[in-house]
């Protein structure tokens, strides 16, 4: 069951919206203190996955409060990410979201991360003891110029790289100890022989390279060592 909250400054007063299909969408103004119906529903076991859109007054103090294991956030920024300790958590995807402080990532429990469309970040060193996560999709971050190290993180089964237009080192994939996917896509900017430092890369079994032409791409793969398949 999915729980959808947006703040928006077209509502002057809180809204909610229950669909046949069990979802809710909590609408509020922005920046509205959460009113007991918003953290009422927060607090239910129903929600199996959380959306948040636009900017929200007391945030980690919601965030505390809900027990769902997707999260989806598409707004400005977190202050930190202290709410994710000792919580068991299957995705969260921070689309066009800057976190202040990233914290102690040996301290969550994170199965899929998706870090889309960030302006403001410049390293992502912090993921280098994210060592729950089994997927990690990174887009459009176009100060990040290197990946974090990756072998501690033995869970992980699947990386996805997409327009990451500064990044061209692509060395600590090999680093990787339990890689079976490697996608790497949008990415026109990248040329064969930047995949030469994952040369017959140990574990890495399928994925795809979308670099330009058809034949720099399965250069590329077979540099690798994959099979081509779709995401």
């Amino acid at each position: 069951m999915h729980l959808s909250i947006i703040s928006t400054p077209h509502y002057d007063k809180e809204h909610v919206q229950c669909n046949e299909d069990g979802s809710t969408i909590i609408t509020i103004p922005s920046r509205q203190q959460s009113s007991r119906i918003t953290l009422d529903a927060l607090s239910s076991s129903t929600w199996t996955s959380l959306s948040i859109t636009g900017d929200l007054a007391e945030l980690e103090k919601l965030l505390e409060k809900t027990q769902a294991k997707n999260y989806h956030f598409h707004m400005s920024s977190i202050d930190s990410l202290t709410w994710l300790s000792g919580r068991d958590v299957d995705s969260v995807t921070f689309d066009k979201t800057h976190i202040r402080n990233h914290g102690d990532w040996t301290t969550f429990t994170i199965r899929s991360l998706r870090y889309l469309l960030n302006n403001k970040l410049d390293t992502i060193d912090f993921l280098s003891n994210a060592t729950s996560l089994e997927t990690i999709e990174l887009a459009r971050m176009p100060k990040v110029l290197l990946l974090p190290n990756f072998s501690r993180l033995h869970s992980l089964r699947r990386v996805i790289i997409a327009k990451m237009k500064r990044l061209t080192d692509l060395s600590p994939i090999i680093h990787a100890p339990s890689l079976l996917e490697l996608f790497v896509v949008e990415s026109p900017h990248l040329e064969v022989h930047h995949f030469e430092c994952i040369r017959n890369h140990p574990t890495i079994i399928r994925g795809n390279i979308f670099i330009g032409g058809q034949k720099k791409c399965q250069q590329a793969a077979e540099i690798v060592g994959m099979k081509r398949i779709s995401r």
